[in-house]
């Protein structure tokens, strides 16, 4: 892979990209999101309403259910960053919303299962998680239970979404989620035992943990476009989600060290820049493997990665975002 010369120039690339893809799509994404976020409201409540069950306890259920329909709800907005795809792709209709919202319940699920692993009581200081309210309706329970409930409920929203993606005839993309989450618990376990200073073994955790869990959604909002189309798309996102990971390590640095995990920052870099440099570096080289799809795909892929530089940054404290 060649080295990017120039950092700036290739940043500048993405941003220009951004704003074409804003221009000729913007409303398009807008109404998308508009349409997509209907269903997925829908799809949850109708999760709650399964996870409360029949009587007699749905009495005892219905409180949990509540919450667990409240958080997810309110971590709907992390699937906003792939509704850039559908507009240029024609991806649409109805039967394509549900099968992306459906997705969405899977990825949120893991999400859950995360919180209960890593013990997370808020998220980023922003709202409380599942297990801070599973200790508020359980005054018997302890932190290490709600931990472990978290995760239970996480499995269970999982299992559900997958039966759900059957239930609408989305049977591959079912399929495609199982074996994406087959890796996952490979990367997590990696991650807590590895004490290596191999990278070759980091990029692998990060491909089994963070790029699979990315790839619950992208694959699934992708599932209708013929096979050598997708591979191409979707190389470029395994790429932009890797890079990803190594943008939240320079944020996270601090909390991998007390917990011994590993991060580039810490390891293989000596300083935040190095890891930007590398990261558009990947990323410029992502973009050359999107040279056979139509301008537009390109561009919203493209978006896809601005953006995940911009968060990144709000995490570093360099600027604030609504």
């Amino acid at each position: 892979m060649s080295a990017v010369r120039d950092i700036g120039a290739t940043w500048e690339l993405l941003v220009e990209a951004q704003q074409r893809h804003q221009t000729n799509f913007g409303e398009a994404v807008n109404d998308y999101r508009h349409g997509f976020g209907v269903v997925l409201d829908s799809e949850i409540d109708r999760v709650a309403e399964t996870f409360a069950g029949e009587a007699p306890l749905r009495g005892v259920l219905t409180p949990l259910a509540s919450r667990m329909r409240d958080y997810v709800r309110w971590l709907r907005w992390s699937a906003w960053l792939g509704t850039q795809l559908p507009p240029p792709l024609e991806l649409l209709s109805r039967s394509d919303q549900l099968r992306h919202a459906v997705a969405v319940l899977t990825y949120l699920g893991a999400r859950l299962v995360d919180d209960g692993i890593d013990g997370h009581l808020h998220y980023k200081n922003k709202r409380n998680t599942l297990v801070a309210d599973i200790l508020a309706l359980f005054p018997h329970c302890d932190e290490a239970a709600a931990r472990c409930h978290s995760a239970l409920v996480g499995f269970w929203l999982l299992n559900y979404g997958h039966r759900r993606m059957r239930q609408i005839g989305e049977t591959r993309t079912a399929d495609t989620i199982v074996r994406l989450f087959a890796n996952i618990p490979r990367g997590v376990l990696a991650e807590s035992a590895d004490s290596s200073d191999d990278r070759a073994v980091y990029d692998a955790i990060v491909q089994h943990k963070s790029v699979a869990y990315d790839m619950l959604l992208y694959q699934s909002i992708l599932a209708p476009l013929e096979d050598a189309h997708r591979t191409v798309l979707l190389r470029a996102l395994a790429t932009t989600s890797s890079v990803a990971q190594y943008l939240n390590d320079i944020a996270d640095r601090n909390d991998d060290a007390g917990r011994g995990q590993p991060n580039v920052v810490l390891r293989w870099f000596d300083r935040s820049e190095d890891v930007t440099r590398c990261c558009l570096e990947r990323i410029e080289e992502a973009l050359h493997g999107l040279q056979s799809v139509d301008a537009a795909e390109r561009d919203a892929v493209a978006a896809i990665m601005t953006e995940v530089f911009q968060s990144a940054r709000t995490l570093w404290g360099v600027e604030e975002r609504d």
